[in-house]
């Protein structure tokens, strides 16, 4: 859980926002089995909290959210920019458990991907006064609603940042230009693609 903050009152933080997609699940839900559709759910949830744990301080970053095929993760800002290259590597690391998980013999669910959004910017971070919500905080803001969109943008296997993230860490990832995409309340956007860690 993100700390360091009085989160029963909203703030305003600096946050590098993550949300993925899983592309072709609906399909895979209409053709199996509830309980082997189940199991994967499980094993996806599992695995995107043991990257997360693995790559980040708790203190520092949160899955803020499950959205039935997909999640919602804020990680802290800093001035060293850690946190936009650490949502890189768990975009990547997703990728490739994910990749994995779907060849895996259990499943064989090979059409399957993820496709993800990556932004930062000034969110606006706390608990909502409401009994069901008391010990959740979130965030809300145009980075996240960028994010949703570039992770509906993405292909299968993208992972999509917007310029800045990309300006500030280009010396640790490899990145492919992507045509500006005219995105809904944001005019056109230049996004890049994040392809692998630099050698």
């Amino acid at each position: 859980m993100i700390s360091g903050e009085h989160l029963t009152l909203p703030s305003k933080m600096p946050m590098v926002t993550l949300v993925t997609d899983i592309r072709g699940f609906s399909n895979i839900v209409n053709c199996n089995s509830a309980g082997k559709v189940w199991r994967f759910i499980e094993q996806f949830i599992g695995m995107v909290h043991q990257i997360v744990e693995n790559t980040t301080n708790l203190e520092q970053a949160e899955i803020n959210a499950y959205l039935g095929d997909g999640f919602l993760i804020f990680l802290k800002d800093d001035l060293n920019n850690h946190a936009m290259e650490k949502a890189a590597n768990i975009a990547l690391e997703l990728r490739e458990h994910f990749r994995y998980l779907r060849r895996s013999p259990a499943f064989t669910f090979t059409d399957l991907d993820i496709g993800t959004g990556i932004t930062s910017g000034i969110v606006t971070y706390g608990r909502f006064n409401l009994m069901e919500y008391d010990k959740k905080a979130t965030g809300v803001g145009p980075p996240v609603n960028l994010a949703f969109r570039l992770a509906a943008r993405a292909g299968k296997g993208d992972i999509l940042v917007t310029e800045d993230i990309r300006n500030n860490i280009m010396s640790k990832f490899d990145f492919t230009k992507k045509r500006p995409l005219g995105i809904r309340s944001f005019g056109r956007v230049n996004t890049f693609k994040v392809k692998r860690r630099s050698p």
